[in-house]
C-alpha cells in the first residue's frame, strides 16, 4: 500500500464517522427534548402509585409515594419542568387547604395553562395531586389566585373604580 491510498482510507473512515455522529446527534436532540417536555400528568402516573380520581378535568387525581416530600418534589420538578413553583405561606394559613394538609406544607407546581400539581405530606406518605389547571385553580384559588394572570384573561376586577 502506498501513502496516498492509506490517507484516502483514513479520510473515508473519518468522513463516515462524522456522518454517523451528525445523524446520532440529530436523533438524540428530539429524544432529549421529549424527555424534558413530558406531559406532567403522564410523568407522575408513570412514577407514583395511583390512589384516587380518574379525570383531572373533574377533580384531583391523587398519587402517593413512601419517599419524603422534598425528594418527591425534587423528582417531579426535575422530571416535568414546571413553569412556576410556590409553597403555601404563613399568609394563607387562615385558609384551609383542600388537600387536608397544613397549607404551609403544600407545594404548588404550575404548568402554563395546562396543569396544576400539588405535593404534600399525608399520613406518613407524600401525596401528589394532579388537576387540569382550571379545576386546580378553582380548588386552590385561595393559595394560587395570582397565577390566573397567566391565562390572558380580560378580567379586570369587580366593583367601581377608575381605569376599568
Amino acid at each position: 500500500m502506498n501513502g496516498q491510498t492509506s490517507s484516502t482510507n483514513w479520510g473515508c473512515i473519518a468522513g463516515v464517522a462524522v456522518v454517523v455522529a451528525v445523524i446520532c446527534s440529530l436523533l438524540a436532540i428530539p429524544m432529549a427534548v421529549s424527555a424534558v417536555t413530558t406531559d406532567p400528568h403522564e410523568w407522575v402516573r408513570e412514577h407514583y402509585t395511583h390512589v384516587s380520581g380518574d379525570d383531572p378535568d373533574e377533580g384531583p387525581v391523587v398519587y402517593s409515594s413512601s419517599d419524603d416530600v422534598d425528594s418527591v418534589l425534587a423528582a417531579v420538578v426535575a422530571g416535568t419542568r414546571p413553569d412556576e413553583r410556590q409553597r403555601g405561606s404563613a399568609t394563607t394559613t387562615s385558609l384551609s387547604s383542600p388537600t387536608g394538609a397544613d397549607p404551609q406544607d403544600v407545594h404548588y407546581l404550575r404548568y402554563d395553562d395546562d396543569w396544576l400539581i400539588c405535593v404534600y405530606p399525608s399520613n406518613g406518605q407524600t401525596q401528589i395531586e394532579v388537576t387540569e389547571f382550571d379545576e386546580g385553580y378553582r380548588r386552590h384559588a385561595g393559595h394560587v389566585g395570582h397565577w390566573y394572570r397567566h391565562r390572558g384573561s380580560s378580567f379586570r376586577g369587580g366593583g367601581g373604580g377608575y381605569g376599568k
